[in-house]
């Protein structure tokens, strides 16, 4: 690995970054975080990460399997003329992959939702371990279930401060009208998440795949009709489920495809490639119940993380609300699935 103590101008920087790889670009353009580089061995993408050592290094063996598999739905690393995957200069990382030219309609097509779900789905089949060892999904589900408990503490807390206030903002009457109904299924889920856990320490054998973290637009690509993944810089793993529940967060929220027979078809694309027993199905509901994305809002808003317009407050916060609808009817769904499995097997 190559490592150089002197300070450079960003521009030298790049430059003896690509000289590592005998990289020698023609045309520079940065898109978003990274570079886009024309060269004459074709285009590549140049980007700093914020990734540790040994997270590059677990994704380099994860991509060095992947290369194996034939159409897989994800960009490798591009390895230096060393055969680094990635290289490290001034205590900062970098890495490059080549570049596809990302079909931007595409982002906008149907069934964007499923063929993502679908490429998703491929990972975590290929990347599978089963484990009766349950310290790590365990702790990553308990620290999400104490997160859950502060954030409902802060809320209540904030109700309070609300209700002492001779006049309340839009957002704050809105949430104090809603808080009731709120507050009541954040609770439910707790209960009911601490029972899964419970459960899951007896014989249930866990599963364990590639979770990549922050899938959103950005992050997918569709090339040729094709969809791929980029950017793993925060993945590992972790519970399929967990990878599930902020995507649904994310785009189960228009008005269109927020019916749960859509929600049901989206995950029935993924199950194509993965499938979920009833025990996994029953905590992506449980999951999906829970409020994060009001409660995220009112605690962005007391803590002033973001300088808004009070009406803007509140339409964030109500958006927020129609989207939790959305997905508590997905979770309906879900559970009366699941329920129906249970009997047919009973």
């Amino acid at each position: 690995m190559w490592l150089i103590d002197k300070q450079e101008a960003p521009a030298l920087v790049r430059e003896l970054v690509l000289n590592e790889y005998d990289l020698y670009p023609h045309k520079t353009t940065r898109v978003g975080r990274v570079f886009k580089l024309a060269c004459p061995q074709g285009t590549f993408a140049l980007k700093e990460t914020a990734a540790s050592v040994q997270q590059l290094r677990f994704l380099a063996r994860w991509f060095e399997q992947f290369n194996q598999k034939d159409q897989f739905p994800l960009i490798p690393f591009y390895p230096n003329k060393f055969g680094d995957p990635f290289v490290c200069y001034l205590d900062r990382l970098y890495y490059v992959t080549p570049w596809l030219n990302d079909d931007f309609e595409a982002k906008y097509r149907m069934d964007w939702e499923p063929s993502v779900l679908t490429a998703l789905g491929r990972i975590h089949r290929f990347t599978l371990t089963r484990t009766s060892l349950v310290q790590k999904p365990l702790e990553a589900l308990t620290q999400m279930k104490m997160r859950w408990q502060k954030l409902l503490s802060r809320m209540e807390q904030y109700r309070r401060k609300a209700e002492q206030k001779p006049l309340c903002s839009p957002l704050e009457g809105s949430f104090l009208l809603h808080f009731d109904s709120l507050h009541q299924r954040a609770v439910r889920s707790i209960v009911h998440l601490e029972a899964w856990l419970e459960r899951g320490k007896g014989e249930y054998c866990w599963p364990l795949v590639l979770c990549h973290g922050r899938l959103t637009r950005p992050h997918v690509v569709f090339k040729h009709g094709k969809c791929y993944l980029i950017n793993f810089d925060h993945s590992k793993m972790a519970h399929p489920v967990l990878d599930l529940v902020p995507f649904f967060r994310r785009h189960f929220a228009h008005p269109l495809s927020g019916r749960a027979g859509d929600g049901l078809t989206w995950l029935a694309a993924y199950e194509n490639q993965f499938p979920l027993n009833r025990f996994d199905k029953g905590l992506l509901a449980i999951l999906l119940l829970f409020p994060e994305g009001p409660f995220t809002e009112i605690d962005m808003y007391y803590q002033k993380k973001k300088d808004l317009p009070p009406l803007k407050c509140l339409h964030r916060f109500e958006k927020e609300l129609e989207r939790l609808r959305h997905l508590r009817r997905l979770a309906k769904a879900l559970l009366h699935t699941t329920s129906n499995q249970s009997a047919e097997k009973g």
